[in-house]
């Protein structure tokens, strides 16, 4: 958690007799967690206006509603306070306001992921970050329900950017101009989308669900061609469990985790007896509202979410999707339903694996980490979520939906509970939840014949590239793993000094490659190489690692991996099918994910402050994305230093997929032209046999 101050010219602050005149829903919309600072004619503080005040407000009547603020400090007592301790203790505050001389001049506010401060808005970015990869499939959809003339709610860059991709096919009508067939909005969450714009539900979609519903048939078809089981479950609806309000332990007067746990007798009812779930509930380092930030240079990651249910055998898996109610948010991670449908089903030979995220529901997150995982023919894949009627109309012509409300309703146990809202439940619910899904996936033990698997992953088709510039990765705490990695690797006593880095696939090692790792150590006093972290190549990666280290020896040179997310094919995925790249790529349109992880992650972690390139073939993926490192990386204080390649007496180049060429030829004899003694020696005992 980390506890910032904010001053007053950076807050959203409104005079009392202003606020009325407001709309504040944009605001809402994308800080859910934030308030309204509200100050009289003098400057003195009045109150506050939080999310669910605003929306209760519907005729911006605010007289006598402003909220008090719980806790006022003077700027002279900021540093006796124990900050850290007062907000993780009272998880309800999530600002202090600071007075100088009695006048209002800032706050301290507590720092929240955007996942969790406007997951809406985010999914809504998310979207439109991708509507180009899915451009075909959104056309079909919105000609199969007749629509020709589109409205558009958002800003005027995102309005051109839809425009640019959709406007040779409809007619997008101009920001402002509500009066076409279907409304598209990417400006309000779902709590405003209908108060602001006053229109028939029926016209408005947001680019959310617009992907969402055109991806849906898509889905039907990746599953069918990749011989995989998709189970659709909807969460528990309170208006469809028979006597909700018994299943309740709110009264009413609570209307979030926070307070809801902060009650004894709240977590006694909801562990019903069991004192795992109490001390789970109870421990600030556990509980649901644990969140911990690394902030750098102003970019938010999740470091403290564990991805539970690693994938623990080679067999076939069931993979959970869903929000909070799949993550298990609520409950330790062995009472999560992904934990406990595991215990029912071990002895079928199937794993299971939890990819539930903590914050927001959303199919299209689902949809995307399902087609950024690398799957089994025969696995099943689990999504458990909330939908809106449109989008389980449309799923259920597609697949079948099982409602988790009437299994519930068809079993009698009264110690079953929920907190704040029906998806945040305890473990008796979900292990009646989970020995229904258990019988309901039909598991064969026959069914997982290893020597018939292949993995498949969506992003291994150079057609469906997208730009997902968005968290939705960040949230299933790879990147905690990844820093401790990192940091067990990192060479001590260089801090502050001169520090690079080099990123290779070596694939396998070359000349070349040894000529830019000493040019970079040349340049620096320690090196950081980082190998590409993914199987997908002639060479795995435990070959590139171990040839890498059979040809470099130098002490103050660092051989570490990339991890599963850094140069994973959901968030570099041109990279991994630059020799087939048939579409127009540009650094405008490469993914900044994980340039943004290398300078806001991993640079600042090991004290990184140059990154080395090599000259690569103009127009080339590779030298696309030297032009993305340039543009990017300085913002985080990192130099990028471009070197010309190494080339050969008749100036050919020296390169992986040369070395790889003369492998498939069999044309052993130029090997050393091209590789090291050691790299030459095991490429001819692995592929000269039986030559």
């Amino acid at each position: 958690m980390n506890v910032i101050f904010e001053s007053k010219k950076h807050l959203p602050v409104y005079d009392m007799k202003d606020i009325e005149k407001e709309d504040f829903s944009v605001f809402f919309s994308s800080h859910k967690r934030s308030v309204i600072y509200v100050i009289s004619d003098n400057d003195n503080l009045v109150g506050y206006i939080n999310h669910s005040l605003y929306r209760g407000c519907n005729n911006g009547n605010f007289e006598g509603k402003v909220l008090p603020f719980e806790y006022i400090v003077d700027i002279q007592e900021i540093p006796a306070l124990n900050l850290d301790s007062l907000l993780s203790e009272t998880t309800q505050i999530d600002a202090v306001p600071v007075l100088d001389e009695g006048k209002f001049v800032g706050a301290l506010v507590r720092s929240y992921s955007e996942e969790l401060v406007a997951f809406d808005r985010l999914m809504n970015q998310i979207a439109l970050g991708i509507l180009e990869c899915f451009k075909e499939l959104v056309i079909t959809f919105l000609k199969s329900i007749g629509v020709e003339i589109i409205s558009f709610i958002g800003s005027d860059e995102d309005y051109c950017h839809f425009k640019d991709i959709l406007g040779l096919s409809f007619s997008i009508l101009p920001v402002g101009n509500t009066t076409g067939q279907l409304i598209i909005d990417v400006e309000h969450s779902k709590s405003y989308r209908i108060r602001e714009c006053s229109q028939d539900a029926s016209q408005i979609l947001s680019m959310e669900e617009l992907m969402t519903l055109s991806l849906i048939p898509f889905m039907k078809n990746f599953a069918q061609d990749n011989g995989l089981f998709f189970h659709c479950y909807e969460g528990l609806i309170a208006e469809k469990i028979d006597n909700c309000s018994s299943h309740c332990l709110l009264d009413g007067s609570s209307k979030n985790v926070a307070e809801a746990i902060a009650s004894a007798f709240v977590c006694e009812k909801f562990s019903a007896g069991n004192k795992k779930v109490k001390d789970f509930l109870t421990d600030p380092d556990l509980s649901p509202l644990n969140e911990n930030y690394v902030i750098s240079n102003g970019v938010n990651l999740i470091m403290a979410v564990p991805n539970r249910g690693q994938k623990q055998t080679d067999n076939n898996a069931v993979f959970f999707y869903g929000s909070c109610l799949t993550y298990g948010l609520c409950v330790p991670e062995e009472l999560s339903i992904p934990s406990l449908v595991r215990d029912i089903i071990k002895n079928t030979g199937f794993d299971v694996v939890n990819n539930g995220v903590k914050n927001g529901h959303s199919l299209l997150n689902d949809f995307l980490f399902i087609l950024s995982t690398s799957f089994r023919h025969g696995d099943h894949i689990v999504i458990i979520n909330a939908f809106s009627d449109r989008i389980r109309e449309s799923l259920t012509a597609f697949f079948d939906v099982m409602e988790l409300s009437a299994i519930m309703n068809d079993n009698d146990d009264k110690a079953w509970f929920f907190l704040d809202n029906t998806f945040h439940i305890n473990h008796i619910a979900n292990e009646i939840i989970a020995k229904a899904i258990a019988r309901s996936l039909n598991l064969d033990t026959n069914s997982t014949i290893n020597d018939l698997q292949k993995e498949v992953a969506f992003f291994d088709k150079c057609n469906s590239r997208s730009k997902i510039a968005s968290k939705f990765v960040m949230e299933k705490g790879l990147l905690g793993t990844y820093r401790e990695y990192l940091l067990s690797h990192k060479k001590n006593g260089y801090n502050g000094t001169n520090i690079g880095a080099v990123l290779l696939t070596a694939n396998p090692i070359t000349l070349g490659h040894k000529h830019l790792i000493s040019y970079a150590r040349r340049h620096c006093d320690v090196l950081y190489v980082f190998i590409v972290e993914e199987d997908g190549f002639m060479f795995n990666t435990v070959e590139r690692m171990l040839l890498t280290y059979s040809v470099i020896s130098d002490p103050n040179i660092i051989i570490v991996s990339t991890g599963n997310l850094m140069t994973a094919k959901f968030t570099f995925p041109e990279y991994f099918s630059k020799e087939k790249c048939d579409y127009k790529l540009s650094p405008q349109n490469l993914s900044d994910i994980h340039c943004n992880i290398f300078g806001s992650f991993v640079c600042p972690l090991l004290g990184i402050t140059k990154r080395f390139v090599a000259e690569e073939n103009k127009g080339s993926v590779t030298d696309i994305y030297n032009k993305k490192l340039f543009s990017v990386l300085p913002k985080y204080g990192v130099e990028v230093v471009l070197i010309p390649r190494l080339k050969l007496f008749n100036n050919s180049v020296i390169s992986s997929s040369k070395v790889r060429s003369l492998i498939r030829n069999k044309e052993w004899d130029d090997l050393p032209f091209f590789v090291s003694k050691p790299v030459e020696e095991y490429i001819k005992s692995k592929w000269k046999k039986g030559n």
